[in-house]
C-alpha cells in the first residue's frame, strides 16, 4: 500500500480526475485530494513538526464527502496554517479533548474511541496524547473503558465541558478583526459598530482602543474577554486569519464577513465557513445584525 505524505501511515489511494491527482483515505489525516504535482513535492522548507501539525489540520477540515484539497500552493502555506497551533497551553489542549469526547458521546456513560485521533488536537505524537490522557484520568475527567482504547467522560469532564460552553456568556464585548486600511473605516463605523450596538454588544477594534500594552498582548487579552469575534477578511490581512483561529481555539463563535468583490481571494482554509458577503456598509449592517441575533445566544 501507499504511504501518506504527511503522517507516513498506510493509505488507500485512487486516481482523482477532479484535480489530475489522487483521492487519499488516511486513518490519521482523514480524507484529502492532492494534485499530482503536490504529491511529488519534496516539502522543501517544511519542518517535520509542521508536517505533523498539518496532518491534524487536514483531519479537522475534511470529511469523506468534502475532502480537503491540496495543491503546490497549499504546500507553501503549511507553516502559516499551523503556526497558531504550536503554542497551545496544556489546559487549552485538555479543553479541546474534553470538548471532542463529550460531543462524540451519544449518551452519558457511553465509551468513545481515542484510537488514531491525537493529531486532531495538534499534538506532535501519540506519546504527548497518552500523557494528557493520563493527567485527565488523575483529574477525574475521564476513565478507561474495557481493554480497547476507549474512554468514558466522567462527571468532572461533563462539568468542565459545561463551563466551556458558557465561556464569556455574560460578556458584552465583540472583538473585531479587520484591516486597518482607511477605506474600511466606514465599514466599522457605519456597519459593524451599529450592528453590534443594536444587538446589545460593544464592538472592540484594537486600533480605536487607548492602551499602553504591546498590541499583540492587548489583542489576545481582548479576544479572551469577548463573547464572540467578527472577522472581516476584506483586504486579506494575515492577522485576521490568526485572530479568527485563536478565537476558535478558545471555543468562541466567529462570524465571518468579506466584501463580495474580494471573496475570490479568501484563503482556502476559511472558504468552508458561511461568510456574509456584503456589497456596502448598509448591506453589512443589516445582515450582520441578523447573524448576531441568530447565532449569539
Amino acid at each position: 500500500m501507499d504511504q501518506c505524505k504527511f503522517c507516513n501511515k498506510q493509505v488507500q489511494k485512487q486516481h482523482s480526475p477532479q484535480v489530475d491527482g489522487f483521492y487519499i483515505a488516511c486513518p490519521l489525516c482523514g480524507y484529502y485530494i492532492i494534485t499530482g504535482s503536490a504529491y511529488e513535492d519534496r516539502f522543501d522548507g517544511v519542518s517535520a513538526e509542521d508536517m505533523q501539525l498539518f496532518s491534524g489540520y487536514i483531519r479537522n477540515n475534511s470529511t469523506r464527502k468534502t475532502p480537503f484539497q491540496i495543491n503546490t500552493g497549499t504546500m507553501q502555506e503549511i507553516p502559516r496554517l499551523v503556526e497558531r497551533f504550536k503554542n497551545l497551553s496544556v489546559d487549552e489542549r485538555i479543553d479541546q479533548i474534553v470538548r471532542y469526547l463529550v460531543e462524540k458521546t451519544k449518551k452519558i456513560g457511553n465509551p468513545v474511541s481515542v484510537e488514531d485521533i491525537y493529531n486532531i488536537f495538534y499534538l506532535k505524537d501519540l506519546g504527548e496524547f497518552n500523557t494528557l490522557l493520563d493527567w485527565m484520568i488523575k483529574l477525574g475527567l475521564i476513565k478507561w473503558h474495557g481493554t480497547a482504547r476507549n474512554v468514558i467522560v466522567g462527571i468532572d469532564g461533563w462539568r468542565r465541558y459545561n463551563k466551556l460552553k458558557e465561556i464569556n456568556v455574560r460578556s458584552k464585548k465583540a472583538f473585531v478583526a479587520m484591516s486597518f486600511a482607511p477605506e474600511l473605516d466606514d465599514v466599522f463605523l457605519k456597519a459593524i459598530d451599529p450592528a453590534c450596538k443594536e444587538c446589545g454588544f460593544e464592538a472592540i477594534k484594537i486600533s480605536l482602543v487607548e492602551h499602553n500594552e504591546k498590541v499583540c498582548d492587548k489583542i489576545i487579552a481582548d479576544i479572551k474577554e469577548s463573547r464572540f469575534l467578527i472577522a472581516d477578511f476584506t483586504g486579506q490581512r494575515q492577522s485576521v486569519y490568526f485572530e479568527a483561529g485563536f478565537a476558535q481555539g478558545l471555543g468562541l463563535k466567529v462570524i465571518w464577513t468579506c466584501k463580495e468583490t474580494d471573496a475570490e481571494n479568501l484563503h482556502f482554509d476559511t472558504r468552508q465557513y458561511n461568510h456574509i458577503l456584503w456589497k456596502d456598509p448598509e448591506d453589512l449592517k443589516k445582515r450582520l445584525a441578523s447573524r448576531i441575533k441568530a447565532t449569539i445566544k
